[in-house]
C-alpha cells in the first residue's frame, strides 16, 4: 500500500472500478429482508450499520423483476421520503423569523439543490445504488450563517429584498468554497487530515445538531420561535402553542414505533402520506377551512400578494436582474470565514463517516478519495447553479438502496426527476401542508440523533469517562458561545487532555516481535508446524493510542497483514523445494497450507490506554483484515487498563475469551458488531492457540498423528530435538532412543491424582520430573511493592501483595530443573491439573547413567537447557510485567 494511501481505518481502501460489480450486489431474483428506513443520515450513522429488517421481498415484489423496474421502484420510495425531509430541512436553514414570508420559494431552492447533489452523485459515484442529498450534518452551520447575515443586514437598514439576495449569495458561496476544499481533500489523498479532529468535539458538535433539530421541529409545530436561548421554551407555557405541539408528538411517536416494528419499506412512506390526509379529515369533520388553519397556525400563511411560482424566475431572488447586481451587500461575506472553514471540517468529516460506514455492508474496498471529490463536486456544482445547500451521502437510503439491489442509474433518475418536478411546481406546498407533518419529522431526527444516534446519551457507554465529559463541555461551550467558539473551546480541551495522557508515557506505538509459543510437542507436530508458522505475525502495540496514532498504527498492521498474503505464494513455492517427499506427501502440504487460516496477533501489553477513536480504528481494522482473509487475535489486554476491553466491546468488536464467553455489546446499545476475534492474557496462548489450529489442519490432512495423551520416554526426549540440526545430527533419531533405553532403566514412574501435589514451594530439589501424561500447572507467587506518596522520599508507605501466575506443562515437558540444579529449596508448587504420570530423575539416576554412557548425560544436558530456556521465557515476561 502506497504511503499516500494511507488513510484512517474510518476510511475505505483505496479502490479504483468505476462502478460496483453486480457480483456486490444482491441478486434481483434472490429472496431477501427489507431493509428498515430511516430519515436522517447522521442520525443512522454506525461503524457497523446493518440495517435489515424482517419481510420477504418476493411477497411484494416478483422475483423476476428486471434491474430497471426494481431501481424505479426503490427510487419511488426514496422520494417518498426525501421531499419531506428536503422541505424540513429547508425550515431548519431558514429558521429565522425574517424568512416566514419567503418559505414556500426557499423550500423549492432547496429541492433544486438535493436534486443537483443527487444527479453528480448518479453520475460521478462508484456506486450505483448511491443517494446524495442535502444533508443534516450542515444544517446548523447554514441555519447560523443565514440568521446572522439576515440578523447584520437588518441592523443596518438593508431593504427585505436585498437581506434575503445576500443571504443567499452567501450561503451559495460558501458551499462552493467547501466544495472546492473538500475536492482538494481528495485529490491530494489528505482525507486522513480531517480525522484527527478529537471524537468528543465531533459528538460534541452533533449532540448539538440533534438539539438544534429538536427546538426547531418544536418550533415548527408550536408556531414559538425557539433557538440557542434556553428561554425561548416558555414560549410553550400557552394553550395554543401546546395545542398545536400535541398532535406533532403523537405523529412523532407514530413515526418511531412503524420504524421499529415494521420493517416494509412502504411503512414510513404511507404513513407520513396519511399525515396530512387525517388531517384534513379533521378540518372537514370539525367544519373548519384551510384558511382558518392558516390563520390559526396549524399550516403555513401565504404570503400578502404571492404571485404564483414561476421557476424560471427563481434566480431574481438573488438581484440578478442587472449585472453586476447591486443588491448584493458583499461586505457581509467576509464575515462567515470562521462558519465556512468549520462548515467544510463537518461536512468532511460526516462524509467520512457515511463512506466508512457503507464500506462496512460492501465487499469491494471503495476509492474513499474518489467519493470525497464526488462529494465536493456536488457542493461546488450545486453552489454555482445559485442553490448551494451542503449535502453528501444519505447513508441509510444508500445503504437501503444496495440491499434491495439496485444496480441501475434509473433509481437516481426517478430521485432527481421528481425533485426537479416540485422546483417547477407553480404550488407552494408548504400552504398546505400541516405544520404538524414538518415538526415531527425534524423532532424525530433530533430526538434520534441524540438516543438513538449515540451522540448525547449512549454515547456514555462507548468513550471514557473523561471523553464523555469533553463530548459534554463541547456542546455546553456550542449552547454558550456560539459554533466556533464552542468547536474551539472543545478542540482546546481535548487537546489538553491528550498532552496530558500523552506525557505520562512514552509512545512507541509498533513493533514486530517472534510468532512462536514455547510450548513443548511432539517431534512430528513440531515438524508440521515450522511448515505453517509463517503464516502468523505477530505484533506489539506500545503507548498511549489516541485519535491521531490510530492512523499509522492500523496502517502499519494493515500492511503486516497485506505482506502476509502476498507471501503466501513465495511460501509455497519455498516448501515445494523443501527437503525430499513424496509426491502424496506434497499434495497433501500444499492442501493443508491453502485450508490452514492465517492469523495476526496484536499485542496490548504495553499500550497505557486510547481513546473512542482510536478503538473505532481496531474494530474497523478488524472488517478489513477478515476481507483479507487474515483472523486477528489480541493478546495481553493490561488488567491495570480494565476500560480497553469495554472501549472495545462498545465500539462493537466481541472479544471471545479462552473460555469461550464473549465480552461484545453495551446493554442497551443498538450498535453492531463488527466481528468476533479471540483474545488472551498472554502473548504465549495467543501463539498457542494459532498453533492448535494449524495442528488441526495438520491432522486432518494426515500430515501428522493426532494428539495423544501420553508419550513414551524416547517421544519426550525427541520432543527437544532441534530442528536446524536434525539433519546434521549424528545418530538422528535413533542416538535419542538409545538414549531413552538407557534411561528407562533407572528411571522411576509417579502417578498423580488430579489436584495432587508434585511438589510444595519449600521442598527440597532432591529431582527433576519429565511429564509422561496428563497436564502439570507450575503456581509462582510473587510479592509485588506498591510505593504510595512521592517516589524516592524516604519512609514513603509502602503496600506489599501477592501476584500469582499459573503456567501449564504438557507431556513432553521439564518441571522443576532450575531449583534441581540451582540447589536451592522449591520456589513455586506444582500439581496436576488432569490426572498426570511423570518419569522422576534424581541426582543418583544421573550418576549412574552417567557412569555408563557419559555421552546420553550430554544430550540430557542439552534437553534441560532448552527446559531451562522455555522456563527464563516464561520468568522474563512475568518481570516485564511486574516493572
Amino acid at each position: 500500500m502506497a504511503s499516500d494511501d494511507i488513510e484512517d481505518p474510518l476510511l475505505p481502501e483505496p479502490a479504483s472500478p468505476r462502478a460496483m460489480p453486480a457480483a456486490d450486489l444482491p441478486p434481483a431474483s434472490m429472496s431477501k429482508n427489507w431493509p428498515a428506513l430511516r430519515l436522517s443520515s447522521m442520525s443512522t450513522r454506525r461503524l457497523s450499520p446493518s440495517m435489515l429488517g424482517g419481510g420477504d421481498f418476493d411477497t411484494v415484489t416478483p422475483a423476476a423483476m428486471d434491474r430497471h423496474t426494481r431501481a424505479a421502484l426503490v427510487g419511488l420510495i426514496d422520494v417518498m421520503l426525501a421531499l419531506p425531509v428536503v422541505a424540513s430541512f429547508a425550515s431548519i436553514i431558514f429558521q429565522a423569523p425574517f424568512f416566514a414570508p419567503y418559505i414556500g420559494q426557499l423550500v423549492k431552492l432547496v429541492c433544486l439543490s438535493s436534486a443537483l447533489h443527487q444527479l453528480i452523485f448518479s453520475l460521478f459515484s462508484t456506486m450505483p445504488f448511491a443517494m446524495g442529498q442535502v444533508q443534516d450534518v450542515g444544517l446548523i452551520f447554514m441555519s447560523a450563517i443565514a440568521s446572522n447575515v439576515a440578523r447584520a443586514c437588518a441592523g443596518e437598514g438593508v431593504p427585505a429584498d436585498e437581506t434575503l439576495a445576500t443571504v443567499l449569495v452567501t450561503l451559495t458561496i460558501s458551499t462552493a468554497i467547501v466544495g472546492l476544499l473538500i475536492i482538494a481533500t481528495g485529490m491530494l489523498k489528505l482525507a486522513s487530515l480531517v480525522q484527527y479532529v478529537p471524537l468528543p468535539v465531533i459528538g460534541g458538535y452533533l449532540a448539538f445538531v440533534g438539539y438544534f433539530c429538536l427546538a426547531a421541529g418544536v418550533s415548527l409545530a408550536s408556531g414559538v420561535h425557539i433557538d440557542e436561548d434556553p428561554m425561548t421554551w416558555a414560549g410553550l407555557a400557552s394553550a395554543d402553542a401546546l395545542l398545536r405541539l400535541v398532535p406533532a408528538l403523537l405523529l412523532l411517536l407514530l413515526i418511531t414505533a412503524v420504524q421499529r416494528r415494521f420493517s416494509h419499506p412502504l411503512a414510513l412512506p404511507l404513513l407520513l402520506a396519511a399525515a396530512p390526509v387525517v388531517f384534513y379529515v379533521v378540518l372537514a369533520a370539525g367544519g373548519w377551512t384551510l384558511a382558518e388553519a392558516q390563520q390559526d397556525g396549524w399550516v403555513t400563511k401565504p404570503t400578502p400578494g404571492e404571485k404564483p411560482w414561476k421557476f424560471w424566475e427563481a434566480w431574481s431572488l438573488f438581484g440578478f436582474d442587472a449585472f453586476p447586481p447591486t443588491t448584493i451587500h458583499w461586505r457581509f461575506v467576509p464575515k462567515q470565514a470562521g462558519k465556512i472553514l468549520a462548515l467544510y471540517f463537518v461536512v468532511a468529516f460526516g462524509s467520512s463517516m457515511d463512506v466508512a460506514a457503507i464500506q462496512a455492508d460492501v465487499a469491494t474496498p471503495l476509492d474513499y478519495n474518489k467519493e470525497l471529490v464526488t462529494v465536493g463536486m456536488s457542493n461546488l456544482v450545486t453552489g454555482m447553479a445559485g442553490v448551494g445547500y451542503t449535502g453528501s451521502y444519505i447513508f441509510s437510503q444508500t445503504l437501503f438502496n444496495l440491499k434491495m439491489g439496485v444496480d441501475s442509474p434509473v433509481m437516481g433518475i426517478i430521485v432527481v426527476v421528481s425533485e426537479v418536478l416540485l422546483f417547477m411546481a407553480p404550488v407552494n406546498v408548504m400552504i398546505y401542508l400541516p405544520n404538524l407533518l414538518f415538526g415531527a419529522m425534524v423532532m424525530w431526527i433530533g430526538q434520534d440523533i441524540l438516543k438513538a444516534g449515540d451522540w448525547l446519551f449512549i454515547a456514555y457507554k462507548r468513550v471514557s469517562h473523561v471523553e464523555y465529559a469533553l463530548l459534554l463541555a463541547t456542546f455546553g461551550a456550542i449552547t454558550l458561545w456560539g459554533l466556533e467558539l464552542g468547536i474551539a473551546a472543545g478542540i482546546a480541551a481535548a487537546a489538553l487532555h491528550f498532552t496530558y495522557s500523552y506525557a505520562r508515557v512514552t509512545l512507541r506505538t509498533f513493533s514486530v516481535v517472534p510468532s512462536r509459543s514455547g510450548a513443548v510437542r511432539t517431534w512430528d507436530h513440531r515438524r508440521v508446524l515450522e511448515h505453517f508458522v509463517p503464516r502468523v505475525r505477530a505484533c506489539s502495540l506500545q503507548g498511549y493510542l489516541f485519535f491521531g496514532s490510530s492512523v499509522l498504527v492500523s496502517a502499519k498492521v494493515l500492511a503486516v497483514a497485506q505482506d502476509l498474503v502476498a507471501s503466501l505464494g513465495q511460501l509455497a513455492r519455498q516448501e515445494s523445494r523443501g527437503r525430499p517427499r513424496t509426491q502424496r506427501e506434497s499434495e497433501k502440504l500444499q492442501g493443508a497450507l491453502i485450508r490452514a487460516p492465517l492469523f495476526l496477533i496484536l499485542d496490548f501489553k504495553r499500550v497505557q490506554g486510547m481513546d473512542a477513536t482510536a478503538a473505532r480504528t481496531f474494530v474497523s481494522l478488524h472488517v478489513r483484515l477478515q476481507r483479507l482473509g487474515v483472523q486477528l487475535v489480541i493478546t495481553h489486554l493490561p488488567d491495570e487498563v480494565p476500560a480497553l476491553r469495554k472501549l472495545l466491546a462498545s465500539q462493537g468488536l466481541i472479544l471471545r475469551t479462552p473460555s469461550g464467553q464473549e465480552e461484545g455489546h453495551v446493554a442497551g446499545s443498538e450498535i453492531e458488531a463488527a466481528g468476533t476475534c479471540q483474545w488472551f492474557e498472554t502473548m504465549e496462548a495467543g501463539l498457542h492457540f494459532c498453533e492448535e489450529q494449524f495442528l488441526d489442519v495438520a491432522i486432518e490432512s494426515g500430515l501428522c498423528s493426532p494428539r495423544r495423551s501420553d508419550v513414551t520416554l524416547a517421544e519426550a526426549l525427541l520432543a527437544h530435538r532441534s530442528l536446524s540440526d536434525a539433519q546434521a545430527e549424528p545418530g538422528g533419531p535413533a542416538r535419542f532412543e538409545a538414549a531413552a533405553a538407557l534411561l528407562g532403566r533407572y528411571v522411576r514412574q509417579r502417578k498423580l491424582r488430579e489436584g495432587e501435589a508434585l511438589f510444595e514451594s519449600g521442598d527440597e530439589p532432591d529431582c527433576f520430573f519429565i511429564i509422561k501424561s496428563g497436564t502439570i500447572i507450575v503456581e509462582v507467587s510473587f510479592a509485588e511493592n506498591e510505593h504510595q506518596g512521592k517516589p524516592g522520599v524516604e519512609g514513603a508507605p509502602t503496600l506489599t501483595r501477592a501476584q500469582n501466575r499459573t503456567f501449564h506443562h504438557d507431556p513432553g515437558a521439564v518441571v522443576g530443573d532450575f531449583d534441581f540444579f540451582a540447589g536451592r529449596r522449591r520456589t513455586f508448587r506444582a500439581l496436576a491439573l488432569t490426572p498426570a504420570a511423570v518419569w522422576v530423575i534424581s541426582r543418583a539416576v544421573l550418576q549412574a547413567v552417567a557412569d555408563e554412557s557419559p555421552s546420553t548425560v550430554v544430550l540430557l544436558q542439552s534437553i534441560i537447557l532448552r527446559a531451562a530456556s522455555l522456563t527464563a521465557v516464561h520468568a522474563f515476561e512475568v518481570l516485564e510485567k511486574l516493572t
